[in-house]
């Protein structure tokens, strides 16, 4: 038995053009910049539109770091999509692209930029890849040239906000891919088991606790060679699940590093979370967890490779991730079943969207101006966004009904090896799988009407003061805080004191006070 968190896939963040002034009216961004939007997979250039390669430019070899969930049974695949994918780019901008996923992309970045190893492109977000702290380390390059020369259609799809979100001093360090600016925690669960059993989650947001356990003790009696909770090793409150608790989903410093705000606070006042009650209650649940058996043994260890197999075979039950439209639809697709959700909060809107899902260039990359020339094709061409996210079609998937994507079984490649958030795209541009409610963004526009306001929109938060605190309390994390998400420790409250007691000692009160302090100033 296995366990998996959706990785904070999270946690992870999701799109669609037509609703951006509803967007940033609702999430107080703003500026210049663009309301342009396209409310199809259709819309944006066609490859075959696209103007010949200049004769002045070499031909270059990208490196491209991204997320993703390689293995042994999608390599023939993978190559078949970077084939098709170098075929689409290289006539256009004489470029093609070395792509390396790795699930485990945030801890061997750390090792590469620490040693400044030449990378070209690496995806990079507020909760993955460390976007912010790695801006304020060095490691991007500012793209303000290129973007002027090759920018204009990114300028004119993606909002002022999002960029805003990626500019730290003036310089812009990443491309922001666009997608939905709302969501909501919460638990998706087999409607095929759900049905088995006879059980009707409440979907009432207060009961979501009693809700998802009376459901995992059913997989658990009935079907005990499943996995009833999947539960990835890097994951749980410093994800998604402080979301469902009622805090913003998005991170004020980076995850494992305290400092947040309750969904819809518009005083801005900074919690460290792990001091909450919440975040005890939080631990004394995973704990029982455990002891029911409703996680898998061995959850924090490995790259999360195990679990996605597990996911493949039909073993597991139930996620936590994010509750839109578009990740249910994609999470259905890769399950290969209807899902059902237990809402564990009300959706809210996500701060810094920009920078919730977007692609740096490496600070010695030799090929800036050809990055941002290759992130405006993915961005302007649905064919290509679409064979990143599906693979080459006729081989990997038919198109059904002109519009809907159908997987073909057993064809070597899976959705969710380049997550649709993790390839530098656009979501708009994402054609629907089959059995996705055609109506899917005029959901999202409701979804995102229906949410939570955020505040913090623009705030970007001056590491400096504090730099030595967040490696400390980060350190203090990676220790002592991953054991007690999975549940590992008997004693809980002890260990959430002592957990506590060492964030302290390691800086926490400082990082508190100066998120407060940079925070009244900004509001102001």
């Amino acid at each position: 038995m296995r366990k998996a968190k959706k990785v904070r896939r999270l946690c992870l963040l999701f799109a669609a053009f037509l609703t951006v002034a509803l967007m940033f009216g609702a999430c107080g961004g703003g500026g210049q910049g663009s309301s342009g939007s396209s409310s199809s997979a259709d819309s944006g250039t066609k490859t075959e539109d696209l103007p010949a390669v200049e004769d002045t430019l070499d031909n270059v070899e990208l490196l491209w770091y991204a997320f993703g969930f390689p293995d042994s049974a999608t390599v023939e695949g993978l190559k078949a999509v970077t084939d098709k994918v170098n075929s689409i780019i290289q006539p256009q901008i004489n470029a093609t692209i070395n792509l390396v996923l790795e699930p485990d992309l945030q801890e061997k970045m750390n090792v590469r930029i620490a040693a400044n190893e030449y990378y070209d492109m690496v995806f990079s977000a507020f909760w993955l890849n460390d976007f912010y702290g790695h801006a304020a380390r060095g490691a991007f390059a500012d793209l303000n040239d290129a973007l002027a020369k090759h920018g204009e259609y990114l300028f004119g799809s993606i909002p002022q906000a999002a960029w805003d979100a990626v500019n730290v001093n003036g310089k812009t360090l990443a491309v922001p891919s666009w997608r939905m600016a709302a969501g909501n925690a919460a638990f998706l669960i087999r409607k095929d088991l759900a049905d088995k059993y006879g059980f009707t989650p409440s979907r009432n947001t207060s009961k979501w606790q009693e809700d998802i356990e009376t459901f995992l003790s059913l997989v658990r009696e009935n079907d005990p060679q499943m996995t009833p909770m999947i539960l990835y090793p890097d994951s749980a409150w410093a994800s998604s699940i402080n979301a469902g608790y009622g805090y913003m989903g998005d991170r004020l410093v980076e995850v494992r590093v305290p400092g947040t705000l309750k969904a819809g606070d518009s005083t801005l006042t900074v919690i460290n979370e792990y001091e909450t009650e919440d975040f005890k209650q939080f631990c004394i649940m995973m704990r029982k967890w455990r002891e029911l058996g409703f996680l898998a043994e061995d959850s924090i260890v490995g790259d999360g490779a195990q679990q996605t197999a597990d996911i493949q075979a039909g073993l597991v039950a139930a996620v936590q991730t994010a509750n839109d439209p578009r990740n249910i639809a994609t999470t259905e697709s890769n399950w290969g079943q209807e899902m059902l959700d237990i809402p564990q909060a009300a959706p809210y809107m996500i701060g810094n969207m920009g920078a919730g899902s977007a692609t740096a260039v490496g600070l010695n990359s030799k090929n800036v101006d050809r990055c941002v020339m290759l992130l405006s094709l993915i961005n302007s061409d649905p064919v290509l966004y679409n064979t990143f996210v599906y693979g080459v079609e006729g081989v990997h998937w038919n198109k059904v009904d002109g519009i809907f994507v159908e997987a073909i079984p057993d064809s070597g490649y899976r959705v969710d090896i380049i997550p649709y958030w993790s390839n530098g795209g656009n979501q708009a541009n994402m054609y629907p799988p089959i059995g996705t409610d055609p109506d899917i963004i005029a959901k999202e526009n409701d979804l995102m009407a229906k949410a939570v306001p955020c505040y913090i929109n623009g705030f970007i938060l001056d590491v400096e003061p504090i730099r030595t605190q967040i490696a400390n309390t980060k350190a203090v994390g990676e220790e002592l805080l991953r054991p007690l998400e999975h549940g590992m420790w008997e004693d809980v409250e002890t260990k959430v004191q002592e957990y506590i007691s060492q964030l302290k000692a390691a800086g926490s009160d400082d990082i508190i006070a100066e998120l407060q302090k940079q925070l009244n100033a900004w509001k102001k």
